[in-house]
């Protein structure tokens, strides 16, 4: 793993913290309060965080494994069951971190417009996490089954995170 490549890495986490920072400034006139705000967007942050970081990497790497499985002719259901338990070494971060940054900004996001952001923001986080950490090559060919994981399960997981906006 290359030193110079992880550096930025820590922007996810402090693009998370400067978003919930934003929303705790635009919020606090309308909860009347700071703390009450404060408390509205945790709430969104850590359920949205749960919901993507527990649901998004196992549907969206079991569901590029199913498809790569179809498209050879062979279903194996052993590597799948091993995909979806070992999709949380490589896809927890970046799906904890799409999915604070989707309960951030949920009261701001439209059903669809929402899901084509998440989908956006997925794919480039699984991918980014992939390449800074040293795991792919950092071409594009080696970030696509991140990137499709990544948007997949965001995908899933937003429809039902969005359903009511």
């Amino acid at each position: 793993m290359p030193s110079d490549a992880v550096w930025w890495l820590w922007l996810i986490p402090a693009g998370v913290l400067l978003a919930l920072l934003a929303r705790v400034i635009v919020l606090r006139q309308q909860a009347g309060h700071w703390k009450i705000a404060a408390f509205d967007v945790c709430r969104d942050l850590l359920a949205g965080s749960l919901l993507y970081g527990l649901l998004a990497p196992p549907v969206g790497l079991c569901v590029v494994l199913l498809v790569s499985m179809l498209a050879h002719g062979e279903f194996h259901p052993a590597a799948l069951l091993m995909g979806a338990l070992l999709s949380w070494v490589g896809g927890l971060l970046p799906a904890l971190a799409c999915g604070a940054l989707a309960g951030i900004a949920r009261p701001w996001l439209p059903r669809w417009p929402g899901t084509l952001a998440c989908v956006l923001l997925g794919a480039a986080l699984g991918a980014v996490w992939f390449i800074g950490l040293g795991w792919s090559s950092g071409s594009l060919r080696s970030s696509v089954v991140p990137a499709l994981s990544g948007a997949i399960g965001a995908l899933a997981v937003s429809l039902y995170h969005l359903r009511h906006n």
